[in-house]
């Protein structure tokens, strides 16, 4: 069951998830069922850096999409909405200045039902890689549980760039962001309220760089986990 049966998921709290290169190994079913599991408050996910684009991350951010684009509409009209989803994953990347993210399109029937179209994230960015490099850490939310115990800012020496705009919905909290020395900035902590559960995108990790032996970098994974894992 592609490493993530239904009977380790049930018995799981948080799902740390870190993938690369076989993201289309991951049934689109499979990444539902998590965003369900998340949405029922019964997980807590976090994707690690290229995990933008694995499947179940992808679905999560679309379901939030259409969880905002719900939120916009009056309460009796939220009663009579339908969510269609436009378009299929993808793993494109995103062109230098395309949108950040489609805002949702919304049908009034004369019958007052509404259906609201929601564009599914690409959860990419314009410009990566590049050879490997320094970056800057600002802690942004110095209160958040998952922030706790760190400097206000750290060094990685050699990490990979990602460069916004990030290509998903807007976050509920910023926790963290990086700088690289030729301007590229990137909100590489983002927390998103996915219905009764979170999920934390963390950016930091790639697989030609150590980081995950940086004491910083496993002190917010510690955190996230303590945190999501107790949390109600």
């Amino acid at each position: 069951e592609q490493g993530l049966s239904s009977e380790v998921l049930a018995a799981t709290d948080v799902l740390l998830y870190w993938g690369h290169v076989r993201h289309r190994a991951i049934s689109e079913e499979k990444g539902r069922e998590i965003a369900e599991l998340v949405k029922a408050g019964k997980l807590d996910f976090v994707p690690l850096h290229s995990a933008h684009w694995s499947v179940p991350f992808m679905v999560c951010m679309q379901e939030k999409a259409a969880q905002d684009a719900l939120e916009a509409l009056a309460p009796e009209a939220r009663t009579r909405a339908r969510v269609v989803f436009d378009g299929k994953l993808q793993w494109k990347k995103a062109g230098a200045f395309d949108r950040n993210l489609a805002p949702p399109r919304y049908e009034i029937a004369p019958d007052g039902k509404v259906t609201v179209h929601v564009r599914r994230p690409n959860c990419v960015f314009p410009r990566c890689c590049g050879p490997a490099q320094p970056a800057r850490v600002r802690i942004i939310h110095r209160k958040h549980p998952i922030c706790q115990g760190l400097p206000a800012d750290f060094t990685l020496e050699e990490t990979e760039m990602y460069d916004e705009p990030f290509g998903v919905p807007e976050p509920d909290s910023v926790l963290l962001t990086e700088h690289w020395p030729a301007g590229e900035f990137f909100r590489s902590g983002c927390l998103w309220k996915l219905g009764k559960g979170t999920v934390f995108y963390f950016r930091p990790g790639d697989q030609a760089y150590p980081l995950y032996k940086n004491e910083h970098i496993i002190k917010i994974l510690e955190n996230a986990c303590l945190w999501l894992g107790s949390a109600d």
